[in-house]
C-alpha cells in the first residue's frame, strides 16, 4: 500500500497487491526526472555552511526554532523542504533575508515601546 508519496504518477492509498515491472519503471522514471546534483568547491561548501548557520542563528533572535511550526510549514509550502540542510542557496538567502525583516521589525517595536515608556 502506498501511504504517501510524491511522485505524481503514484497514489495516496493506492495498494498493489504485487507490484511489478511496471511499478518500478514508474518509480526509476521519476528518480531519475530531477536535475542533476550540483557539486560545489570547498569555497562555495564553505559559505553555504555558513549561511545555513546564520539562518539557524537568526531564528532564535526572532523568537522562532527550526522545529518551531511554524517555521517548518513555510519551509515545506515555499521551498518543498522541512530542512535548512537542504535548502539551496538562493532559497537561504531569501529566508535569511525574511528573518532579518522580522528582526528589524521587532527591535523598531521594541525602541517605539521604550520611547512611549520614557
Amino acid at each position: 500500500m502506498i501511504t504517501k508519496t510524491r511522485c505524481r504518477n503514484l497514489t495516496p492509498n493506492e495498494t498493489l497487491p504485487k507490484p511489478g515491472k511496471e511499478f518500478a519503471e514508474i518509480l526509476i522514471a521519476w528518480l531519475t526526472s530531477g536535475a542533476p546534483a550540483v557539486v560545489l568547491d570547498e569555497d562555495e561548501q564553505d559559505a553555504l555552511e555558513r549561511l545555513q548557520l546564520r539562518v539557524r542563528d537568526g531564528l532564535p533572535n526572532i523568537g522562532l526554532s527550526e522545529g518551531h511550526p511554524r517555521v517548518v510549514e513555510r519551509m515545506r509550502e515555499q521551498y518543498g523542504t522541512t530542512e535548512i540542510a537542504r535548502l539551496a542557496r538562493e532559497q537561504l538567502v531569501d529566508l535569511d533575508r525574511y528573518i532579518n525583516s522580522v528582526a528589524d521589525r521587532h527591535s523598531q517595536k521594541q525602541g517605539s515601546h521604550i520611547k512611549a515608556a520614557s
